[in-house]
């Protein structure tokens, strides 16, 4: 992925977002953002929410079936898959060494938001994890 310094995100789906994180509790949930990367920017025009596969409170499985059909779904749409979400219930929303070990074969931004205080950051990973902007966009 481009350099990327920045993600936006709609607001309809960052409440999606949150109140997935807190439907799957106690587990950490997850899923795929689909959009497009303009320049430095991300753009997430699409969350699709995935069952956590691994049922865990402190790591998260997305079913290969369910990143398969994102992909279809992206290129169906013209979109690109171009990010991972997921939830830390009990931690802040800072990439875990698991998370670090997923991102460096699954590039793209990271959107993790934490149980703890309900912050989400953007992440992506280039050597070490860095964090980006991440904004509220209204219109795709």
């Amino acid at each position: 992925m481009r350099a990327v310094r920045a993600v936006s995100v709609p607001p309809d789906i960052t409440a999606k977002l949150e109140r997935h994180a807190e439907d799957g509790l106690p587990n950490e949930a997850c899923g795929m953002l689909l959009g497009r990367v303009d320049g430095a920017v991300c753009v997430v025009q699409r969350a699709m929410l995935t069952p956590n596969s691994a049922r865990s409170p402190v790591r998260f499985s997305v079913p290969d079936a369910d990143i398969l059909r994102a992909y279809k779904t992206a290129e169906r749409r013209g979109m690109e898959v171009v990010g991972v979400y997921h939830s830390h219930p009990g931690s802040p929303a800072v990439p875990s060494d698991a998370d670090l070990a997923y991102m460096d074969i699954n590039p793209g931004v990271w959107l993790i938001r934490s149980g703890l205080d309900g912050r989400m950051r953007a992440w992506v990973l280039e050597g070490t994890a860095r964090e980006i902007v991440l904004r509220t966009y209204t219109g795709a």
